[in-house]
């Protein structure tokens, strides 16, 4: 939790800043993971957000990590297209037992990003959309020999 002590930082009672090891003159400072920080010391190690005013920060191995940061690298619940953790208040898809970030619940094929309402279809823990869905159940066949004429104004995902 970082909390601002309001007590002034006098002579005979200086503290070294966890984060830049420099002492603390000033007159307030934070305190996060029982250690004291410059206001602007203390930052998230993977994206440098400024946790000053923040309600809360993570400590894992000495590094302190915001919110968004600490779930997406150690949260238990993983996206099964990126494998990066997914934070308690992220909106995700499921499929299956299968947890996404909206981001990465593509077409495996084609990339298309599907939503709520699409048609797709899953093999091996692969996402695809109907078309490919379709053509991996060997619905749909490309006849050889054949030309196919492709129009790049239609989705053919939402088929």
């Amino acid at each position: 939790m970082v909390s601002q002590d309001m007590s002034p930082v006098d002579g005979a009672r200086a503290a070294l800043c966890a984060g830049c090891r420099g002492t603390i003159s000033e007159r307030y400072y934070l305190l996060a993971v029982d250690l004291q920080w410059h206001m602007s010391c203390l930052t998230c190690c993977e994206c440098k957000l400024k946790l000053e005013s923040e309600l809360t920060c993570f400590s894992k191995d000495g590094s302190i990590y915001c919110k968004e940061d600490y779930y997406r690298r150690f949260s238990v619940q993983r996206c099964a297209r990126c494998h990066l953790g997914i934070s308690a208040s992220e909106m995700v898809m499921k499929a299956r037992d299968l947890v996404y970030h909206l981001n990465c619940f593509t077409c495996t094929t084609c990339s298309t990003m599907l939503t709520t309402g699409d048609h797709f279809g899953m093999k091996d823990g692969l996402v695809y959309c109907r078309i490919f869905s379709a053509i991996k159940r060997n619905q749909l066949m490309p006849i050889p020999g054949h030309i196919y004429l492709i129009d790049i104004n239609v989705n053919y995902c939402m088929l």
